[in-house]
This record gives C-alpha cells, sequence and structure tokens, in this order.
C-alpha cells in the first residue's frame, strides 16, 4: 500500500478501484468501528474493523514498515 488511507486500504483488500471505494464511502456504505464515514482519507489504524455495505468486512490487524518503494506492509483479517 502506498498509504494507509480508508480509499487505499479497502481497495486493495476488497479488489475494487480507489474511485469506486470513494463512491462508495460518499454515500455512506462504509463503516470504521461500526461508525458511518464519509471521509476517504481517514488514516486507518491497527486494530481498526472497516466494512463496506455490500462487499464485507476486514480489521487491519498490523501496520509494517516501508519498502524500497515506499509502500506501507499491512495484515489484515477478512471477515466476508
Amino acid at each position: 500500500m502506498a498509504s494507509v488511507r480508508l480509499d487505499a486500504v479497502a481497495g486493495g483488500v476488497l479488489h475494487l478501484s480507489r474511485g469506486k471505494v470513494q463512491a462508495l464511502i460518499a454515500g455512506e456504505k462504509a463503516n470504521v468501528n461500526w461508525n458511518v464515514t464519509t471521509n476517504p482519507s481517514l488514516l486507518l489504524k491497527e486494530g481498526d474493523m472497516v466494512s463496506v455495505r455490500g462487499f464485507g468486512r476486514f480489521r487491519l490487524l498490523s501496520i509494517g514498515g516501508k519498502n524500497k518503494k515506499d509502500r506501507t506492509g499491512i495484515e489484515v483479517g477478512v471477515y466476508i
């Protein structure tokens, strides 16, 4: 992941484009820690539970370090 923004992480985990995820977030279809959010640039933290209505949910288990291409490693648990 280039960042731990909600739209980037949800897009990567759910295999959707960031634009599609941003539209879902704007349509109030995304929850972080069981609260509706409309902010696609929300920075996720370890332990956050993310759900996107109609696509599933996942928990951000850990955030790792950066690699040579300045990408952040993450580990998620998926609950579909």
